[in-house]
Parts: structure tokens; sequence; C-alpha cells
């Protein structure tokens, strides 16, 4: 199952989304002796009714108790003295039944298939049989050869659409698998002629069937469906008997309960662990527990992901929170593949570090038998450049500098110079030179501080700077006898320069093209020109170690004899 979920985080909190269905994942559900849906803890063997009154009459048929956990519901069938054989379907939340179905035959054994949401019997002809639990309809798949099946080893396998049991052959026990397709025969396999193995379930995280060896006492043990090996993993256990079809196995505790009788005759609720076959509980339980006797865990067809997730700025730790239901692996992707191996990780609460503010989409699969996929979108906030570069360096002519702490994506963000000022510019004049500047932007939750040093850049890397006079005297006094540029401090391309004077009637009285030539000498056609105002031009490249720049200047000047 694969789900996306869209978040914009803009501060720091954890998140997580419950899931309604996850209340009841890996409780224990019977019938207790008033006929009513109960919890059975394996700890205590307490029952906790959920049915407010009776969910059925008549008798419970053996080894028929099943649970679709995800859909919340428990199945049974009963045979009842006045409608005849019945399927009842019972809400696990609030413990009241549906509508019964009537079936035209008594199942030796009922299970729900998680993949196909479809539960499977064999009936009386001992043909293997689905049954729509929407409708009740019931479809013969094909006839099951073995005659002597033992109905407390019918178990699926519904990620390998197998229907798994023992049957008594002429000479030895035989583990079948049958296709809960076709009806096929997958595999047949000899385990034995001098045992018993019963109350058998499948075991989805490892693919191995767990049951009980009736040595006497009961011996729980571990059965290999492709190598037929038998395992004994605990030694006798409920020495005086244990009851058939009362057992079931609990994926998320990876435990295998089951009824049993002690060597003193109290009726206990063994719990013993898949691992090594520990016993983890063996609570006394009242007598009444065995009128009905089936139980059944709620098993996740496979884990639900979901995880939580505490925010960080860019450039610190994200922290994720596995809360997903289940799940005995995980692979987490990160949505960061610039950060390379560190964008996936298969630990259970990892951490990412984010070097960039951005919108990234996590995604989670968690594996436990079947995989569910889960994604969710964060986005990181925080600044991951500064907004101006270490050094901040101006030609004469670029004073005031205005210096701009905004970028995009912080809008909101507010700002702190080194002078108390909180715009988001700082405006620095030449006067100020050299300063360093420092501006602390908190965005969020997020607090960055970034400076720079402002000052004059080398000459070589400005442009010329060239001032020209307003007026001149050319009375020969060796003062201010020429008009040109002055104060030059800088390299003007060859052949760019190019500077023209005007009288009033737009005459050109003067051009000169050497910048470094004196310039005009108030005469023209070697006539001295009257006293008055003239305009100019000027155009030049200037040759600076950044490139070449075009500069041009034009005004008035004032010739005074």
């Amino acid at each position: 199952m694969i789900r996306n979920l869209t978040l914009t985080l803009l501060s720091l909190f954890l998140l997580s989304l419950p899931r309604a269905s996850a209340q009841n994942i890996g409780k224990l559900y019977f019938l207790d002796d008033d006929n009513l849906l109960a919890t059975l803890d394996p700890n205590t063997a307490d029952g906790n009714p959920i049915s407010p009154a009776a969910v059925f009459s008549g008798t419970l048929a053996p080894g028929t108790v099943a649970v679709d956990a995800e859909g919340n519901r428990l199945f049974f069938v009963v045979a009842d003295t006045a409608q005849g054989t019945l399927l009842i379907t019972v809400d696990l939340d609030t413990g009241i039944a549906a509508p019964p179905f009537i079936l035209s035959f008594s199942p030796s054994f009922l299970a729900y298939h998680c993949q196909d949401s479809l539960l499977y019997a064999v009936d009386g002809t001992n043909t293997l049989v689905s049954i729509d639990p929407e409708s009740g309809a019931a479809a013969a798949i094909a006839p099951v050869a073995p005659p002597a099946i033992d109905s407390t080893t019918f178990t699926l396998d519904p990620y390998g659409n197998r229907l798994l049991f023992i049957n008594s052959g002429p000479l030895s026990l035989e583990l079948f698998a049958l296709s809960t397709e076709t009806g096929e025969v997958l595999t047949r396999l000899d385990i034995g002629d001098d045992i018993s193995f019963s109350n058998m379930k499948y075991n989805c995280r490892d693919g191995q069937l767990y049951g009980l060896l009736d040595t006497g006492p009961a011996t729980f043990a571990r059965l290999d469906p492709v190598s037929a090996t038998i395992t004994p993993l605990s030694g006798p256990v409920a020495p005086g008997s244990f009851l058939a079809n009362s057992h079931s196995l609990s994926q998320s505790r990876q435990a295998y309960t089951f009824s049993g009788i002690d060597e003193n005759g109290t009726a206990r609720l063994y719990t013993l662990a898949l691992a090594d076959g520990a016993i983890l509980s063996q609570p006394a339980i009242g007598p009444n527990y065995f009128l009905n006797n089936g139980i059944a865990y709620a098993n996740r067809c496979s884990a639900e992901a979901d995880f939580g997730i505490t925010s960080a700025c860019a450039g610190e730790a994200t922290s994720f929170t596995n809360t997903s239901t289940l799940g005995a692996s995980l692979l987490w992707n990160f949505g960061d593949p610039a950060s390379g191996e560190a964008n996936t990780s298969t630990e259970a609460n990892p951490t990412h570090v984010y070097n960039n503010p951005g919108v990234y989409t996590i995604t989670l699969i968690a594996t436990d038998c079947g995989a569910d996929t889960l994604s969710k979108e964060l986005q990181v906030i925080g600044l991951a450049d500064s907004p101006f570069p270490d050094s901040t360096l101006a030609c004469k002519d670029d004073f005031p500098v205005t210096l701009n702490a905004f970028t995009p994506g912080t809008e909101g963000a507010t700002y702190l110079w080194q002078d108390e000022s909180a715009d988001s510019t700082f405006i620095v004049e030449e006067a100020d030179i050299p300063l360093e500047a420092t501006v602390e932007i908190t965005l969020g939750a997020c607090v960055s501080e970034f400076t720079t040093f402002v000052d004059l850049a080398p000459d070589t890397d400005c442009p010329c700077l060239l001032e020209m006079p307003s007026a001149f005297t050319p009375n020969g006094d060796t003062h201010n006898d020429f008009f040109g540029p002055v104060d030059r401090n800088c390299r003007i391309k060859a052949g760019s320069y190019t500077l023209r004077v005007y009288n009033r009637w737009g005459e050109v009285v003067f051009e000169g093209t050497d910048p470094d030539a004196l310039g005009w000498d108030g005469n023209f056609n070697n006539e001295p020109q009257p006293s008055e105002v003239y305009f100019y031009t000027l155009q030049y490249i200037s040759e600076t170690d950044q490139g070449d720049v075009p500069g041009e200047k034009s005004g008035d000047v004032t010739l005074l004899r």
C-alpha cells in the first residue's frame, strides 16, 4: 500500500497521526461463556466483554473464529437449531453482530485471507470453498483430496496464497500446501510417522509453521514448510492435555497462545515465544472459558507505516519518530539526494540534516509480512547561504552602499543589525568605512547571523572617475589654463576617449582623443574664444581588473578671461 500526505511545517513541532484501527491490533479475542465478544488478556486470562448482548445462540463450530484486523471484524460459524449453519460477523469496536448469513454447509475451519478479503473453508464434501464476507456467497474452488485432514492444522499464508494443513497419510503425516486460487497441490511433504502435530499456525514474518507436538504433555515446535523439518522449541507444556482449536499466533508479539491443562488439572492460557519457546505467561483460567474455545489475535495483514517529524532549521538535525503499526523492518528515504548515503536509513528513529531550506518528501516503507509506504512533505526553513559575501568592496561612486539581507523564501523574517536597526536593508556611507556589518535574521524558530566587511575596492577594480571642472581661465598663468578631466586614477582604453566642446550655436570648437593631453586651451582655429558658457560631452572606456566599463559625461563649462 502506498499513501501520501502533504504537510507544511513552519515551526518546531512533533507530528504523528493515529490510526483508528490500530487500537485493536495485537488484541486477543474470544467468545465468552455468555456468547459475548470479549478480549482476553494473555497475561492474566481476564476477559473483558465488548458486546452489549449475546451475539449468537447455538453451538460454535470448532476452528471457525477468524479476524479481519483492517476491517475491525471477527467472523465465526455457529450451528443454530432454528436457522441452520450461520456465518456471523461482529464489529471489534462495538461487539455488535451484523445480520448473519446462512451457509449451505458446515465448515471444518474458517480463515480470513487479508490480501483478497475472502474467507476460506472446507465443506462437508472436502471441497475448498471461498466465502464473500460481504454477502455470504460461497464459491467452490476444488476438491481437497486428502481424506484424513487434521482440522486443527488448517492455516492460511495470504502472501503466498496457500492453504496449509496436515493429513494423516497411510504411512506418515504429510504437510500439504494448496493454492487458494485453484486448489492445486503446491507441495506435499512427509513429516514423519511417529509424531502428532496439531493446532498449527503460519507466521508470515519468518515463513514458518508453529504448533503443538502431542507427546503426552504438549511440546511447542516449529515446522519448516520447505524442508518439513520439525524443531521442538520448548520442554513439556500443559502436561494435562491441550484443547483442540483453542490457539492463535500474534504477529506483533511473535508469540503463540493456546489453552491447556497443567499437571494439577488447572486450566491455563499458555503464551510462548516463537523464537525459543520460552513461556511468556501461563495464567489460570476459569472452566467456563472452554465452553466456546476459539481464540484469535487481531493481526494486521501488513505494517501500517506512520511517523512523526520534529522539524529543525536548515543545517540542524531533523528527528523522525517511527509510529508505524508493526513494522519488522523499516526503510527511510529523506528526499535529499544531495546528502548521498545519508539520504536513507534503516533505524527506527533516525535523524537527518538538511543543509538547504526547501520542501522535501520523506518516505517510510514499513515491512511486516506485507509492506506499507507512507510519504510526507516537510518544509525546512532557515537560511542556507549568507545574503551577501564575506567582503563588500565598493568604488567611490557606488556609495552609499545598500546591504540587503532579504532572500527569496524568507518572507516573514525579522532583522537586527549591529546598530540595533531592524530593517531588511542597511545603508553604508563612504564615511562609515571600513565597517564590519552584522545582521541577525530570525525566521520562525531559526536564527542565523551573517557578517560582511565593507570597504573601498582597489582602484584597479573601479572604473574611471573623471571629474570635470565647471570653469577654466586660459590666461597663460599656468593655473587652470586648460579644460579637461582632473584627478584621473585609472586606465582608459586606447581609442575609446573623445572629449568635445560646443559653443552656444552647437559648433564644435574642440575635439580631443588623447586622455593624456592637457585638453582645450580656449582657442578655436587659433583664435581665442569669448568668455561665455560652453557645452561638453565625454565618452571613454575604463579598463579594470573586472573588465571594461563604458563611461560618459556631459555638462556646461564657463570660459573666463
